[in-house]
């Protein structure tokens, strides 16, 4: 992920990101006989890697996820009840892109 933001106290501020989410879905044809427990290793968060593990698929699917956003925000300061009060509004594009699939002979 890629931020910037630029700020002001007379302008308010903008910001721009850019963050990507990869994955990979892979179907076992026998999960008891081809998929290898011991050469997986599992990571925070539910992650793991299988980069080591010998999986024999029968097909996998990669992909690729990037989403564009772009905010505004601006403060307003108060001698009220309400000191800061801030208003924002923010857009984002979301694109698919790279989704490959591999076949393997069984």
């Amino acid at each position: 992920m890629a931020s910037l933001t630029y700020q002001t106290p007379k302008t308010g501020a903008i910001n721009f990101t850019v963050s990507d989410k990869v994955g990979l879905n892979t179907n076992v044809l026998n999960k008891d006989e081809s998929f290898p427990y011991p050469s997986i290793r599992y990571g925070n968060g539910g992650s793991y890697d299988i980069l080591g593990a010998d999986l024999h698929l029968s097909e996998a699917i990669a992909w690729w996820i990037r989403k564009y956003t772009l905010g505004y925000a601006q403060q307003f300061r108060n001698e009220g009840f309400i000191k800061n009060f801030t208003v924002g509004v923010s857009g984002s594009l979301v694109t698919v892109s790279a989704t490959l699939l591999f076949i393997t002979p069984v």
